[in-house]
């Protein structure tokens, strides 16, 4: 942890109130008048204050803690969850503050075993006595494998197709990428941009995630997808499987073929593996089910961002 200005812990409403008192103001400058609140009197980012019997610690005019007469401490992160705010709590608190899957927590406990509490979405995080009063309980998604397999019954005849191409093609030649984004720029209406990233490298993990449109492209391509089973139209399901495969394979242009990542794999993991990918989310709210984890508690794997799109 950065530790510039030197400030000095304090765990308790005495330990804060007793610091400002021992600390002179400063005698010149912008912040003239002003306290410092750590030892390093130069820095004027961080500053202590009484507001009436509530010890206030700043950082870059933000009041992100505060320590009251009844023992509450109060930690905002102030509409800023940025690294340094975070540390700017730990300095002053000794209280942990960190990321988690995206999500700021508070860790209460000693020497890694205790228990973490989210922030709560606005105001601030309310400690007393080492006990969070005040935490946002997390919401995770488990998927609800009876309902995922539901959903997988429904695109057997497709799935069956990419096990069976799949499992014969070693690689997958740029002719056959092009004759694929032919067939689905005939027959989909999809914007050309859109079109382009799905063909690009690792398409879900990268350059395509976080677009609005991708859940709405996603939700189309997996109607068309029904509806070439529907028909029998080979031509559309060879073209989809190409796009689903070729999203999570690379281009070896020493020999000007799209390959497996791992040597060996069948080009049927990358295809199928993209297209369930795709079905958490056109499909989420069948087979994701929202639970509450007790206060204190916090997963590593919530599932959240099927449902950030």
């Amino acid at each position: 942890m950065n530790n510039s200005e030197r400030i000095y812990a304090m765990t308790s409403y005495d330990d804060a109130r007793e610091h400002f008192l021992k600390v002179n103001p400063l005698k010149s400058g912008n912040f003239k008048g002003h306290k410092p609140l750590g030892g390093a009197r130069r820095y004027t980012r961080a500053l202590i204050r009484m507001d009436d019997e509530v010890v206030v610690c700043s950082y870059y005019k933000k009041d992100v803690v505060k320590y009251f007469p009844n023992g509450e401490i109060h930690l905002d992160l102030c509409g800023f969850n940025t690294a340094s705010t975070r540390e700017f709590i730990y300095n002053t608190t000794r209280i942990d503050a960190t990321m988690l899957r995206g999500q700021p927590h508070v860790f209460i406990g000693v020497n890694g075993v205790g228990e973490s509490f989210l922030f709560p979405k606005s105001g601030p995080l309310v400690v007393k006595d080492r006990k969070v009063m005040n935490s946002t309980p997390q919401i995770v998604y488990r998927v609800n494998r009876k309902a995922m397999n539901e959903v997988r019954e429904r695109y057997a005849d497709f799935i069956e197709y990419c096990k069976t191409m799949g499992s014969v093609m070693e690689d997958i030649l740029p002719i056959d990428v092009q004759r694929a984004g032919e067939i689905i720029q005939d027959k989909t209406e999809a914007p050309s941009y859109l079109r382009q990233l799905m063909f690009a490298d690792k398409v879900y993990g990268g350059y395509y995630r976080g677009r609005r449109t991708e859940w709405d492209y996603m939700k189309d391509m997996s109607d068309r997808i029904l509806n070439a089973q529907a028909t029998q139209d080979y031509e559309q399901m060879s073209a989809r499987f190409t796009q689903l495969a070729v999203s999570n394979m690379y281009f070896n242009s020493h020999v000007n073929k799209w390959i497996p990542r791992v040597k060996g794999d069948p080009v049927s993991c990358y295809a199928l593996g993209a297209f369930y990918e795709m079905l958490k989310y056109v499909h989420r709210d069948e087979v994701f089910v929202a639970q509450e984890l007790p206060m204190g508690k916090i997963s590593g794997t919530t599932n959240q961002h099927y449902f950030s799109l």
